[in-house]
């Protein structure tokens, strides 16, 4: 808690000022790993998955990569967005506490990261 100084009470709840020290720690750890691989989230749950059906496992592993596949085609600001809504379960007001933004903007850079989203998905099916 070295910067709880530079908390402004005023400014924004404590916990949007939170989760933006957070998520900048992460980014800062992640880029310093960028060397290292790492185990894939999916591979993992795979493993711990052994009661699905086979053909489920292949149907969500298939799904699953078409995902990122299109989450790929995102600017870093709008994976940031996406992992800040849907990761975080964050409210658009906070996330554009967090990004210095309007919260009428965030909903509309939403709306067309799921329109870019919907249109890369059916265009892998």
């Amino acid at each position: 808690m070295i910067k709880i100084e530079t908390y402004s009470e005023g400014k924004s709840p404590f916990e949007v000022w939170l989760f933006a020290i957070a998520r900048n720690v992460i980014n800062d750890y992640f880029r310093s790993l960028k060397r290292y691989k790492f185990f894939s989230i999916d591979k993992i749950n795979k493993l711990t998955s052994i009661e699905k059906n086979p053909e489920d496992i292949v149907v969500k592993a298939e799904t699953n990569d078409e995902l990122l596949k299109a989450l790929n085609i995102l600017s870093r600001r709008e994976r940031n967005i996406v992992a800040l809504k849907f990761g975080g379960n964050l409210k658009n007001k906070e996330i554009a506490e967090i990004i210095d933004i309007t919260e009428s903007n965030v909903g509309v850079i939403l709306y067309r990261i799921m329109k870019k989203l919907k249109t890369e998905m059916e265009r892998e099916v």
